[in-house]
């Protein structure tokens, strides 16, 4: 219910979030990939997600988060919701996180990254 924060005060360190995966101006569709100056603009890959969440999880600006099997580094966003995952859609170098609405959040520590 809105305004209940119970659920999310007790995430553990991996936890299943609900995924929000939405295109950017830029990204790495067929024009940008093939404009010498446009292609650099695409943001890259991340996890944006609340301070909230990130401090439950034990990370900051730049750590390592597994979403579904796929490494990205947390950019902490204050305008989504607790217990949102965003992660930018067809960027460059980014494999699919999947289409399903909850998806799997760990923490990849130092020497877990492959």
């Amino acid at each position: 219910a809105l305004g209940e924060s119970s659920a999310v005060s007790s995430r553990p360190a991996n936890s299943t979030m609900l995924l929000h995966s939405a295109r950017t101006l830029y990204d790495d569709g067929v024009l940008l990939r093939n404009g010498l100056s446009l292609h650099k603009l695409a943001p890259g890959g991340f996890a944006g997600m609340t301070q909230t969440n990130a401090d439950r999880l034990g990370v900051g600006d730049g750590d390592t988060v597994s979403v579904n099997g796929v490494n990205l580094p947390v950019r902490v966003d204050d305008s989504l919701q607790d217990g949102v995952v965003h992660v930018p859609f067809n960027q460059p170098g980014v494999p699919s996180v999947g289409a399903g609405l909850n998806v799997d959040v760990q923490v990849v520590r130092e020497g877990d990254e492959s």
